[in-house]
């Protein structure tokens, strides 16, 4: 036999092995991403589900006192109606807590798909980054913030993460702020508690770097919490988009969201909006 057929008859085993090899590992892919697909699809229809945990309206109706009390001054209220704020949305908090003792808030941004409980875990900072709120450890996680900011949402900052998911949910369409027609018609964000509803009105939609915008600065500090918001109406993205009307003071509470940018591994894009009413009993 020359070296020639020789040389040919070694190289087939070889290519018939690699030939396998990049056969199941094409099955393995398939695999796993029917699998990924189902979970995702599991935990959507999860989230539809908390959705529906809502109190009927007749229920929030606060009821008169049966006895005569002395009249306290009243404080000034907040005209909401000037807010669209949807109606028919108060969650049911003591139910949503027994599916979950970690969700303390809802927030829902209209024109998105952003509709979502809020969750904090008490002792890991992003434990639901990469856990659900059923517990399993997985993708799409949960919309949270880190147990640094507080509950009552009285942080000069308080910022609320969520995964930028492929299938458009979790925080997906905050990217949609990048058009500036959008930024425009969707100026509010609507954050519901137990006690009540919180407006937030976006001032600006922006790539910023991937620094811990709480651990990164001192927001105790005056100075700090007035160069934190120049960084944030100077920070530079051509998709970038501010309402330069809404006066935003260092004496102000914001809402932050926080997603990533998929081609910028070192970059997270943000929507942040100022408290403008605040609509708790």
């Amino acid at each position: 036999m020359s070296k020639k057929k020789k040389r040919k008859l070694r190289k087939k085993p070889i290519f018939l092995i690699l030939a396998i090899l990049l056969a199941t590992c094409s099955v393995v892919c398939i695999v796993c991403l029917i699998r990924e697909q189902s979970l995702l699809k599991e935990q959507e229809e999860y989230y539809n589900d908390l959705k529906a945990v809502t109190i009927p309206v007749a229920s929030l109706e606060i009821e008169e006192p049966e006895e005569e009390s002395v009249a306290e001054p009243e404080e000034e209220k907040v005209d909401l109606s000037l807010y669209n704020i949807p109606e028919d949305k108060q969650p049911d908090f003591a139910a949503l807590k027994e599916i979950n003792e970690d969700i303390y808030a809802w927030v829902y941004i209209p024109g998105t798909e952003i509709d979502y409980p809020i969750v904090q875990h008490p002792e890991e900072l992003d434990y639901y980054l990469t856990h659900n709120l059923d517990g399993s450890e997985g993708y799409p996680g949960g919309i949270y913030t880190q147990y640094i900011n507080s509950k009552e949402f009285d942080d000069f900052n308080t910022v609320v993460y969520g995964h930028n998911m492929r299938n458009g949910s979790m925080f997906k369409d905050l990217h949609k702020y990048e058009d500036d027609v959008f930024f425009e018609e969707n100026p509010y964000i609507y954050v519901y508690t137990e006690t009540g509803v919180l407006v937030y009105q976006i001032f600006a939609a922006y790539e910023f770097s991937d620094i811990h915008l709480i651990m990164g600065f001192d927001l105790s500090s005056e100075e700090v919490r007035r160069i934190y918001l120049n960084n944030v109406f100077t920070a530079e993205g051509k998709t970038n988009n501010y309402n330069m009307d809404i006066a935003v003071t260092t004496e102000d509470n914001i809402l932050t969201m926080a997603t990533c940018i998929g081609n910028k591994p070192d970059k997270r894009y943000l929507v942040s909006a100022v408290l403008v009413a605040d609509g708790r009993q």
